[in-house]
C-alpha cells in the first residue's frame, strides 16, 4: 500500500526473506528445509517471506521448529530435528544464533547439512564469534560491511572510532534512517509543520 506522507527508512524480515527462498530452491535445488528459530514476530515474518519466496520456486516443504528467546541449551531441539531435509535454517540472532550454531557444529551437523541463516543471523559480530567455520554460510540481507563507497566508509570509520567494533544492519539501517529524516528537514527549510 502506497501512502503518499509516509516513507518506511527500514524494512520488513519478509523483504530480504523471499528472494532468499527463491534463491535457495532455484540455486540449490532444495525441496524440503528445517527451519528452528527464535519465536516472536521478527522471525515470523522473515519465515513467512521465505516460505512464499521458496514454495513459488519449487520448494514443497518448510518445518517450522521455534524456540524462546534466550535458549541456551539446543540439545533437544537438534535431537529432534527430522534428518530427511535438505538443509536447515537458523532463523534467529545474536547470541542466540551463536549457542545455536555451535551445538549444531558440535553435534557434526555442519559436515552433513548446509546451515541456512535468516537474514541477520550471520550479523558481522555473530561472525566475529563463530569464526572460520561459518565461511560458506548462506543468508539473506542488504547489507554487507565491505561496502567501500565513501559514504559507508565514513560511517564505519566513525562507527568503529566511538564503540571499537564493526557496524552491524541495525547501526546501519537506523543511521539511514535518521539521514534521511534530516535530509527531509532540510529540504523544507526546517518548516516540518
Amino acid at each position: 500500500l502506497r501512502v503518499r506522507n509516509v516513507v518506511r527508512a527500514g524494512w520488513s524480515g519478509a523483504q530480504p526473506m523471499f528472494p532468499f527462498g527463491q534463491y535457495v530452491a532455484r540455486t540449490f535445488g532444495y525441496r524440503r528445509i528445517v527451519s528452528i528459530g527464535q519465536d516472536y514476530s521478527f522471525p515470523w515474518n522473515q519465515l513467512g517471506g521465505f516460505i512464499r519466496g521458496f514454495c513459488m520456486a519449487g520448494g514443497r516443504e518448510v518445518l517450522k521448529i521455534w524456540h524462546p528467546v534466550g535458549t541456551r541449551d539446543y540439545s533437544s531441539i537438534i535431537a529432534a530435528m527430522p534428518r530427511d531435509v535438505d538443509a536447515v535454517m537458523y532463523n534467529g540472532a545474536g547470541t542466540d544464533m551463536v549457542a545455536f550454531y555451535r551445538q549444531f557444529r558440535d553435534f557434526g551437523l555442519l559436515d552433513k547439512y548446509v546451515l541456512l541463516g535468516a537474514s541477520n543471523a550471520y550479523e558481522p559480530i555473530t561472525l566475529q564469534e563463530l569464526g572460520d567455520s561459518a565461511v560458506g554460510s548462506i543468508s539473506a540481507i542488504q547489507y554487507a560491511e565491505t561496502l567501500r563507497t565513501p559514504a559507508f566508509l565514513r560511517f564505519r570509520d566513525a562507527f568503529v572510532k566511538r564503540w571499537q567494533d564493526v557496524p552491524p544492519t541495525s547501526a546501519e539501517h537506523g543511521y539511514v534512517g535518521v539521514k534521511m529524516v534530516l535530509n527531509a528537514i532540510a529540504a523544507v527549510g526546517g518548516r516540518i509543520e
